[in-house]
């Protein structure tokens, strides 16, 4: 543990100093994605659920939040948006059919994402999940496209820190993005039981004119049936 906690200091020493909110997102990426993340006693204690929610009507349209830097010297700006959660059947080349959780995100003027998370049903690819980030940018975009998507993160409120899931992230294409979730068996449980317990994600950001932002996503109600529908509880 001690290890792990230097590694942090001597990361956080290093990092660009950005707003609070955006330091402590990225850093907590980084480390994640160098192996060097300690898995909390809370995110290990939690309770997971076994039965997915009701869905209304009124539930099918949550929130999202873009935070970006506004210039050296000034506070962060916030531009509201909004997450529709679905499942999908999807048909991955010739195995047995699986279910996606799919997202539609809007952030106006900004962009759109469509995210889309499944079980890996390949042997031969070392990992549990996908998640796959496509976005795409509006005409008055000003962020000289999508350069990187750190990671993920999982947390308890908008507000609150976020946990990182075990993960690396590949660009596919321009604006597309895979992060395959670790197949070790720790690291799976762990993430399957953010991804089912935490009703907020953190989605971290680096535009083509590099700046760092970061996109909240809540599920809400008809996000949390369909990650407690679609992912299966973790072993113990």
């Amino acid at each position: 543990m001690l290890s792990i906690l230097a590694k942090a200091g001597e990361v956080g020493a290093i990092w660009p100093r950005w707003r609070p909110r955006l330091d402590r997102v990225f850093l907590a990426t980084w480390i994640t994605l160098f192996g060097a993340i300690a898995i909390t006693a809370a995110a290990a204690d939690d309770g997971v659920q076994t039965e997915p929610p009701a869905v209304t009507s009124d539930d099918l349209v949550g929130r999202a939040v873009l935070v970006e830097p506004d210039g050296p010297n000034s506070h962060d700006q916030s531009f509201s948006g909004t997450v529709i959660w679905r499942t999908e059947p999807i048909e991955p080349g010739g195995r047995p059919d699986e279910i996606a959780i799919h997202a539609d995100i809007d952030v106006p003027h900004k962009f759109k994402v469509t995210v889309s998370l499944r079980r890996n049903s390949d042997k031969n690819l070392a990992a549990s999940h996908f998640v796959e980030l496509a976005f795409r940018p509006a005409p008055e975009f000003e962020g000289s496209g999508i350069y990187g998507v750190p990671g993920i993160l999982m947390k308890r409120s908008e507000q609150a820190r976020g946990t990182p899931l075990a993960s690396t992230t590949a660009k596919r294409s321009d604006g597309t993005f895979v992060v395959r979730m670790s197949n070790y068996e720790a690291d799976r449980n762990r993430n399957l039981i953010l991804l089912r317990s935490m009703p907020w994600l953190d989605i971290p950001i680096l535009y083509g004119d590099q700046r760092r932002v970061v996109l909240t996503i809540e599920k809400g109600v008809s996000g949390s049936a369909a990650f407690l529908a679609v992912l299966e509880v973790p072993s113990h």
